[in-house]
């Protein structure tokens, strides 16, 4: 069985907190960069779902199933690296 493992650039929305501050303050505040790394479960033109734990089909009856999956809008994603996997 072939998987792709992706290795995901994004950046998103972050919140700040409930405290009281003016605007010059909070303009210093910025968007979330981060990165995640998993098997692709599914991918289409407007996001990528990605599995962090893949129990693979084997004679002791795991059944392809995905575990800890997170999705991401390809909007916010700024790179993404392929990764072929084969087992």
């Amino acid at each position: 069985m072939k998987n792709t493992i992706a290795i995901i650039h994004w950046i998103d929305s972050a919140m700040h907190g409930s405290s009281q501050k003016s605007r010059q303050e909070w303009k210093d505040y910025k968007l979330v960069n981060g990165i995640s790394v998993g098997i692709i479960v599914h991918e289409d033109k407007k996001q990528i779902t990605i599995g962090q734990d893949w129990f693979y089909k084997d004679n002791i009856g795991s059944l392809d199933e995905f575990r800890s999956v997170s999705s991401y809008s390809k909007n916010g994603i700024k790179k993404i690296r392929r990764i072929k996997l084969s087992i």
